[in-house]
């Protein structure tokens, strides 16, 4: 009886025993299957990771080339500033210029109102000198026949 006894406490504890062998098969294979999980989960997370860092030198990347465009712009905005400062002044000089044109023209045309009756003073002062001439020559002439004419006559009471 205790044989008995022992051999179905033995047989309890076998089917025990295979029940937990059973369970440790089935444990160690969802272990795989969780290993299998991990290495998915972990080669999901490296993949992941590498595209983080992939994007983030990307990120850097591009916000270097975003300041880098942002100086050139400054630049450019600072060379436009100065080039419409210098294309006022330009034109401010230009203005000047075409001032001071008009005035030379305003002058030139006073001048040229001026050599005009000058011209005229000059021709009518040698019509004046021609007339005088004239006149002192026609005068000359007259005393010239008045003194010959006295000396004829001169001459003539004498004897």
């Amino acid at each position: 009886a205790a044989v008995t006894e022992l051999e179905g406490k033995l047989a309890a504890t076998q089917a025990l025993c295979d029940e937990k062998t059973a369970a440790l098969a089935a444990a160690e294979d969802a272990q795989l299957g969780l290993e299998e999980v991990k290495n998915t989960l972990a080669n999901s997370v490296d993949a992941y990771s590498s595209k983080s860092q992939k994007l983030a030198t990307e990120v850097e990347e591009s916000a270097l080339q975003l300041f880098s465009l942002q100086e050139a712009l400054v630049e450019q905005t600072k060379l436009l500033i100065a080039k419409d400062d210098e294309l006022v002044r330009n034109r401010l000089n230009m203005n000047i210029l075409l001032s001071a044109i008009a005035a030379q023209n305003d002058s030139l045309a006073i001048l040229e109102e001026t050599r005009i009756v000058m011209t005229k003073e000059l021709a009518a002062a040698f019509l004046l000198v021609e007339k005088l001439e004239h006149d002192l020559s026609a005068q000359v002439t007259v005393e010239a026949v008045v003194q010959e004419v006295h000396v004829e006559k001169a001459p003539a009471a004498k004897h």
